[in-house]
């Protein structure tokens, strides 16, 4: 749990730092640029209670970071007793869940610091992309800003002694995914 809180208390603050700089969308792992740096001034550099606007709890826990586009909060979540990962959209303002999606999966081997939400989605404004791995099967599915199902692709088998954690990334219209992984 102690991981998904920290996504949660980052995304506390992400419509009061994305407020102060409009037109500033965090779009992948590390922000815009990938430099994880943001020209926002709010953020404070020592958290107290009083700093949060709101607080969601998620079902689960999950290490991905979260993305921001507009009003719109996008963070994934894994809950191992239901063997569901999910792509839950919050809104920034007041921390509401808009709408959640679900991918069920079968439990596999991880390595301990790794867990079954770890990669960081990518939204731009048609849409948000997420990457599901699995030993069998690694899928990038893409939803729009409403969460329904625009495409899916199967880039089949996953090998890996880790599991995977790579971030999707859009640049020039493409969706482009470091497919880092062991081959037989």
């Amino acid at each position: 749990m102690v991981k998904l809180q920290f996504s949660l208390i980052f995304a506390c603050v992400a419509g009061q730092l994305f407020a102060a700089n409009p037109g500033e969308e965090w779009t992948r792992f590390r922000g815009p640029n990938g430099t994880g740096i943001s020209s926002a001034n709010t953020v404070p550099t020592h958290w107290t209670k009083a700093d949060y606007n709101w607080s969601t709890p998620l079902a689960g826990d999950g290490s991905s970071s979260p993305v921001v586009w507009g009003p719109n909060i996008f963070v994934t979540a894994n809950d191992r007793e239901k063997s569901v990962r999910s792509i839950v959209c919050v809104e920034s303002k007041n921390g509401k869940i808009r709408w959640r999606r679900d991918y069920p999966y079968e439990d596999y081997r991880l390595h301990r610091d790794n867990d079954f939400a770890s990669s960081t989605p990518v939204v731009d404004g048609h849409g948000v992309v997420v990457l599901w791995s699995t030993p069998k099967q690694l899928t990038l599915t893409a939803l729009d800003l409403d969460g329904k199902p625009m495409w899916q692709r199967d880039l089949r088998p996953y090998v890996a002694i880790h599991g995977s954690a790579s971030s999707p990334i859009i640049a020039g219209g493409m969706v482009v995914l470091a497919n880092d992984q062991m081959h037989p």
